[in-house]
C-alpha cells in the first residue's frame, strides 16, 4: 500500500517525555515529506500538553492513564476502565486511518494498534521491540545496527512510507500566553545578564539514579555566576521543589527556580531563551537540544551514544565508571553519578559559554 495525499496517519508514543521528544524529527520530517496527509498522535494525558495544538499535527488522541490507574485499584471499577479504554479506541477506528506507526513498541501500544482496525500497521520488527509487541505489526522495520541514537531509531520507521530518514530539528507546540508569560518573568528573573544558564536538577521518580547531587549543581551555579557573569535558572517538574530550592541555597541566591507550576510549553519557551543548558538524562534536557540550545549532559548509567543530547553543540561529562553504560532501572551505589566532579562539569559548562563570547 503506497502513502497517498489525504490518507491518514496515527502515531503512536505515551510517554516519556524524553522519548516523546524523540518523535518529533521523525513527526517534522513527515510532514515536510509528505504534507498532503493527515497526522494525528496518540498520548497519555501526563505529556498531552506538549503535543495538542502541535504545528505538525491534524490531532490528538488521549490515553487517559492516570485516571485508568486510579481505577484500576478497586475492581470494583474495572468495568468503568475498561470502558474509558473501549471509547478511545472507537474514537480512532471511527476516525478511518489508514496508516498507524508505532513507535512505543510495547504491549500497551500493541493493544491499540490491534484494536484500532488500521490495515497498514508499520513498527519494529522482533528484537527491536518488547512483549512481543512485533506481532501486533504486518510491516516490520529493522534499525541501522550497532548503537544509534533513539532519534535515529525512530525516523527508520519512516522507510516504508518511501521517506529517507534525514534529522529535521523538531518543532515544538506552543500555547496561547506562554510566550507573554514567560516574558514577563523573564525580565525579571533573567533580564540584562550576558547569558543565561538553565540547570535541571531533577529527573523522573523513576530514574531518581541518575542524577547529579542538587548540592553540586548550587555549588556550579555560584561559580558560573561568579565567572561569567550569568543568570542561572532552574527548572523543576512536580514534587521537584525542594530539589530546586536546594540548588538556589547552596547557590548563595546565584540560582533562581523558574516559577511553580511551569507547564511542558513554557518550559520549552524558556528554553529557547537560554544560552546554555546543564541536567542530566532527563526530558527538558532533550528539549533543549530539539531547540539547538547548548547542552552540558551529566551522564552515569545510560549510553550518551543513544540516550544524550542530539541535534546541538553538547558536551557529555561522566566519570569514567567501568560498569557504564548499564541497563539497572535501579541501583543502591550510583558513584557514576556521585563521583562526576563539580570541576569537570564547570570546565564542560565554561568552553560551551566560551564560544558565545
Amino acid at each position: 500500500m503506497e502513502l497517498r495525499d489525504g490518507d491518514k496517519i496515527l502515531l503512536i508514543r505515551f510517554s516519556a517525555l524524553g522519548d516523546m521528544v524523540h518523535v518529533l524529527p521523525a513527526l517534522r520530517l513527515l510532514r515536510e515529506s509528505r504534507p498532503g496527509v493527515e497526522i494525528h498522535w496518540l498520548t497519555e494525558d501526563r505529556f498531552a500538553r506538549m503535543i495538542e495544538n502541535h504545528p505538525d499535527l491534524n490531532g490528538t488522541y488521549v490515553f487517559r492513564r492516570k485516571e485508568i490507574s486510579s481505577m484500576w485499584v478497586n475492581p470494583l471499577r474495572w468495568p468503568t476502565a475498561a470502558r474509558t479504554v473501549s471509547a478511545t479506541i472507537r474514537d480512532i477506528r471511527k476516525a478511518g486511518f489508514d496508516w498507524v506507526i508505532d513507535f512505543q513498541g510495547n504491549a500497551k501500544s500493541a493493544m491499540f494498534v490491534r484494536a484500532s482496525g488500521i490495515r497498514s500497521r508499520i513498527g519494529f520488527a522482533r528484537g527491536f521491540c518488547r512483549e512481543l509487541n512485533y506481532l501486533s505489526s504486518n510491516t516490520h522495520v529493522r534499525p541501522p545496527g550497532g548503537r544509534i541514537h533513539r532519534i535515529e531509531r525512530n525516523l527508520s520507521l519512516l522507510g516504508p512510507l518511501g521517506i529517507q530518514p534525514n534529522y529535521m530539528p523538531p518543532r515544538f507546540a506552543a500555547w496561547e500566553g506562554d510566550a507573554e508569560s514567560v516574558g514577563r518573568a523573564w525580565a525579571e528573573l533573567a533580564g540584562g545578564s550576558p547569558s543565561v544558564v538553565m540547570m535541571h536538577p531533577g529527573t523522573s521518580a523513576f530514574g531518581a539514579f541518575k542524577r547529579w547531587p542538587a548540592e553540586r549543581f548550587g555549588a556550579l551555579a555560584e561559580r558560573l555566576k561568579a565567572d561569567f557573569g550569568a543568570a542561572i535558572l532552574v527548572s523543576h517538574g512536580p514534587g521537584e521543589d525542594d530539589i530546586a530550592a536546594t540548588v538556589a541555597r547552596i547557590s548563595r541566591g546565584a540560582a533562581r527556580p523558574l516559577p511553580h507550576g511551569t507547564s511542558l510549553t513554557a518550559l520549552a519557551e524558556w528554553l529557547s531563551r537560554c544560552s546554555l543548558f546543564v541536567g542530566c538524562d532527563t526530558g527538558p534536557m532533550h528539549i533543549a537540544a530539539g531547540l539547538g540550545i547548548p547542552v552540558v549532559a551529566i551522564f552515569g548509567p545510560k549510553d550518551p551514544v543513544i540516550y544524550g543530547p542530539y541535534g546541538t553543540k553538547s558536551k557529555v561529562v561522566n566519570c569514567g565508571a567501568k560498569c557504564a553504560p548499564c541497563d539497572k532501572r535501579e541501583c543502591d551505589d550510583p558513584y557514576c553519578m556521585t563521583d562526576i566532579a563539580i570541576d569537570d562539569v564547570y570546565a564542560a559548562c565554561a568552553a560551551l559559554l566560551a564560544k558565545q563570547d
